[in-house]
């Protein structure tokens, strides 16, 4: 049996002793029990951190994928079938979009300032080039990337070369001033916007202009999502491989810290940090990253990516390389350069926007400011190495009345003749204030070319005259944007162009043939040509009355350009106010071109349809009849509205007594040349109803309703001549009243170059042996 030993009060310190042991060795148990608990708990947060992070990986690649997948289904599909297909026809192109690759060759980019607008332009151009180098590589030295201006006018579409092998992307901040007739039918439009709501209403407001949106990128979207995202939706909607996508993505996320961080247009508030304490705004943030980088390391890395290297190639994409267009070529040092000249020099006073330094150019640094704001075309210099075919060109201003329009063309075939150059014929337009009534083809009256009067409200020659070469710019804009001959107004509808020149002497080519048969030298020249304030006006002004001082200052103007824009030749003034001036100074310098000219024209050579057409409509018609072309109405002038309006009485009155001293017998039939029916009642009242008042224009359709076959034949053969239709019937008045016996006018002198046109006209004609 054991027996425990019992502790006396002379031992307290053993019990103490063991007591401590026992509580040293719990506490030890204990610490270790707590560590391992500890690590299993971080264990199980690291473990479910990491599965959080898978899922929001695996989240995003779907998402992203989903999205990508949505973007294709959404837009690239419908742009592939509706707008790919009929607008680039090539066989290089058919056969991409047989093997499921859209053709891109128009971009046009859009946004507001402070939406990424220039990233998204960035990308668009480099996956464009891309794009072209992959599918159309004989087309990738075009492929060219150009900036235009806030608000989008007609000088600015210029830049819009929209060729079949030119591929461009032109970017412009005028996100509502977007012009869809300026486009190309194949134009893709590309957008960024704040949030969503605003790319929900960009999205409609483009659609509603029936404008091919492409993608409309989302600021939030953008800061949510990243880079790396867009890249990938950008990639699959150009038909990148994903070596070109990785490349894209390597290349923009350190472009985007240098767009920030470095150059011109670097961000402001990282500018402001660098800026002297003179003229630092010290209210203002530091920028979150920009002073934390080494941007020489960054600038470096740059220069060395893949993609860099190969844009660097090309002339006409290594501008894409610099943080800004406008920068200077990077080279490992530039980025510091720039940090340096901000530091020491501040905001320069040239600077664009001196509210933040924006721009700001410092002579020790090169930079590309003069070439890429003046000449953005620049990089594709090497299309002009071919010439103009030779020749070189006027175009000229259309406007007023039919009979305006020939005098303009025969202006225009003088100055031609006298510096030996090409005329481009404008669009044939629609007279300004011409009566629409059922007989005007709706089909051939197209609203890109309504008339417009050659008068001008402008205090100076020069303001007119920059105006009426907008509109030959807008002419030639509109006549691009066509997808076939058809809806083109053409002079070559009436007239026969070859028989004209034979005649004349002076070349002619058609404005829409000019736009799709001439080379890109005869086209860039067009574009490229500035607004000279020396206008053409201005040569007349200092011509001295001598028409061959004038060809001289002329050729000096315009010795370098290939198209000569010459505006509205109708009111070019030499010393005195009147067309006659220019025709008899055009005389005395060569008799025997105006008289060839003046004859030429006048005389219209007319198309074979036209020709046809007066044919059958003459057929209808009594062998000798009698026209009186009355004026009012048709043209310029405004209805008659009241017979007892002194012209009107005055005029008609006249008429009436040449037909009495012509011995036109009381009962004839008189056939009126007018489509004012106003007119034609208010001749009745005051000839007291002796004659038979008939229109000519009712002939057109319906002959004298002979029998349904002539009036199908005569009903076809109107809408044959592809113009519109109130044109169509002045054309017909004048002409079937040339093939009268006799024809009468009012004597009002303004109508004196009508009358000698209808004069010429008749002789002409009635050498046809068919009249």
């Amino acid at each position: 049996m054991m027996r425990h030993r019992q502790l006396t009060s002379t031992e307290p310190g053993l019990l103490l002793r063991q007591s401590s042991s026992l509580s040293k060795s719990f506490s030890k148990t204990h610490r270790q029990s707590a560590r391992q608990r500890i690590t299993l708990t971080t264990l199980l947060y690291r473990a479910l951190l990491i599965i959080i992070l898978l899922l929001l990986v695996i989240v995003q690649f779907f998402g992203a994928n989903r999205a990508i997948r949505a973007y294709k289904t959404a837009f690239i599909l419908p742009y592939r079938q509706t707008v790919a297909i009929k607008a680039l026809t090539s066989q290089r192109d058919k056969a991409m979009i047989n093997a499921g690759i859209t053709p891109i060759r128009h971009i046009f980019q859009t946004g507001r300032p402070g939406t990424a607008s220039t990233t998204q332009f960035n990308i668009v151009c480099v996956a464009l080039f891309l794009h072209t180098l992959k599918n159309r590589p004989e087309l990738v030295d075009n492929t060219i990337c150009t900036p235009a201006s806030h608000s989008m006018d007609d000088t600015d579409y210029m830049y819009l070369l929209q060729q079949p092998d030119i591929p461009q992307a032109v970017r412009s901040h005028a996100v509502d001033d977007i012009d869809p007739v300026q486009l190309h039918p194949a134009t893709l439009v590309f957008a960024t916007a704040k949030d969503r709501a605003q790319t929900n209403a960009i999205r409609e407001q483009f659609q509603q202009k029936n404008l091919n949106v492409a993608i409309v990128q989302d600021m939030e979207l953008l800061k949510t999502l990243g880079i790396e995202f867009w890249i990938k939706v950008y990639g699959e909607y150009f038909s990148l491989d994903v070596d070109d996508i990785r490349k894209m993505t390597e290349y923009f996320v350190i472009w985007g810290v240098l767009r920030q961080c470095c150059g011109m247009q670097m961000n402001k508030l990282y500018r402001n940090e660098l800026l002297p304490p003179q003229d630092r705004n010290e209210a203002w943030d530091r920028h979150p990253t920009c002073g934390s980088e080494n941007t020489d390391a960054l600038e470096s890395r740059f220069i060395d990516t893949p993609l860099y290297v190969l844009l660097d190639e090309y002339d006409t994409m290594r501008k894409m390389n610099r943080p800004s267009a406008v920068d200077g070529d990077l080279d490992g040092t530039y980025c510091a350069r720039y940090e340096a000249a901000v530091r020491t020099h501040g905001i320069q006073p040239e600077s664009a926007r001196e509210f933040d330094g924006l721009n700001s150019r410092y002579e020790e640094l090169e930079n590309h400011w003069e070439e890429e704001i003046r000449h953005p075309l620049g990089p594709i210099d090497h299309l002009m190495d071919v010439k103009c075919d030779g020749d070189k060109f006027i175009f000229y201003t259309a406007g007023g009345s039919f009979v305006d329009q020939i005098g303009g063309l025969e202006a225009a075939m003088r100055i031609a003749y006298s510096t030996n150059r090409t005329v481009i014929l404008p669009p044939l337009l629609q007279p300004p204030g011409a009566v629409e009534d059922t007989l005007a083809i709706e089909s051939n009256d197209n609203p890109l070319f309504r008339g417009r009067d050659i008068m001008s409200d402008s205090s100076s020659d020069t303001t007119y005259f920059i105006e009426s070469v907008r509109e030959s710019v807008s002419d030639f804009s509109a006549a691009r944007s066509l997808s076939n001959r058809h809806e083109f107004p053409s002079w070559s509808e009436i007239l026969n162009l070859k028989e004209l020149s034979s005649r004349t002497g002076v070349k002619l080519i058609d404005l829409y043939d000019f736009i799709n048969t001439k080379s890109h030298a005869c086209m860039y020249d067009f574009y490229k040509q500035p607004f000279n304030p020396e206008s053409i006006a201005g040569l007349t002004s200092k011509s001295e009355d001598s028409w061959a001082k004038f060809v001289d200052l002329f050729e000096e103007q315009y010795t370098n350009h290939f198209v000569a824009l010459i505006g509205n030749v109708n009111m070019l003034n030499f010393g005195s106010n009147s067309f006659t001036s220019h025709e008899d100074l055009f005389g005395r310098y060569d008799a025997i071109a105006k008289e060839r000219i003046s004859e030429g024209v006048r005389s219209m050579p007319l198309s074979k349809k036209v020709s046809n057409l007066l044919q059958t409509i003459h057929g209808h018609l009594p062998k000798d009849y009698t026209a009186v072309y009355l004026k009012a109405g048709d043209e310029t002038q405004p209805n008659v509205q009241n017979c007892k309006d002194k012209m009107v009485v005055n005029e008609y009155s006249k008429v009436k007594k040449r037909l009495q001293e012509s011995k036109i017998a009381e009962g004839s039939t008189i056939y009126i040349a007018s489509n004012d029916r106003i007119a034609k009642s208010c001749f009745d009242k005051i000839t007291k109803k002796n004659y038979k008042l008939v229109h000519l224009d009712g002939n057109f359709v319906v002959g004298i309703e002979q029998n349904v076959q002539d009036m199908q034949t005569t009903s076809e053969q109107m809408e044959d001549v592809l113009i519109d239709g109130a044109t169509k019937q002045i054309l017909l008045d004048i002409l079937l009243a040339s093939m009268g016996s006799s024809i009468y006018f009012l004597e009002d002198d303004q109508f004196g170059s009508l009358k000698d046109l209808i004069t010429r006209v008749g002789l002409s004609l009635k050498k046809k042996k068919y009249v």
